[in-house]
């Protein structure tokens, strides 16, 4: 069983690698195609280009931050001159307090995507709610994170013990 979870789990990095590099792709090119129309005073514009390089952008800032979850880097001035009991304690009561904050931002989610279904950007005529899908998903990745070391905190308290 742990095999398929490792399996699984790789599967998600790669799929979630490959949905982060082509977004950045899409942001790239977009970009890419209004400054050439600008540069070369085509007879025609894109005015497409810079809506659709906002919505990549606020979705590659919420799975890149979904994705890099626990490999951040982290100031650990404080490991070094608490005991090891105490800086449990810390880190758990730390998680709790980010799976306290992102069950808000989940809430605040589904509430702005729900009250946006009714609202489309101007060039693309894309709905606004899919703005909020991003942090949505962001949100409950990262509150699974947290909840899941939370637990493996408390677990390995048990096995000590």
């Amino acid at each position: 069983m742990e095999d398929k979870i490792k399996i699984f789990k790789l599967y998600m990095k790669k799929l979630i690698e490959f949905t982060l590099v082509s977004i950045l792709m899409g942001i790239l090119l977009t970009t890419l195609l209004q400054v050439a129309v600008r540069y070369f005073r085509l007879p025609f514009h894109l005015p497409w280009t810079e809506e659709f390089a906002r919505f990549l952008n606020v979705w590659l800032t919420f799975l890149g931050a979904a994705y890099i979850v626990g490999n951040h880097i982290s100031v650990d001035i404080l490991e070094g001159r608490i005991a090891p009991k105490t800086m449990k304690i810390v880190g758990i009561f730390s998680n709790l307090i980010s799976c306290v904050f992102f069950s808000f931002v989940l809430w605040g989610a589904v509430v702005m995507s729900i009250a946006q279904t009714h609202l489309f950007t101007p060039a693309m005529r894309i709905n606004m709610s899919l703005f909020y899908v991003a942090v949505l998903i962001s949100a409950v990745v990262l509150l699974v994170y947290n909840l899941k070391r939370v637990l493996d905190s408390k677990r390995k308290q048990g096995v000590e013990r």
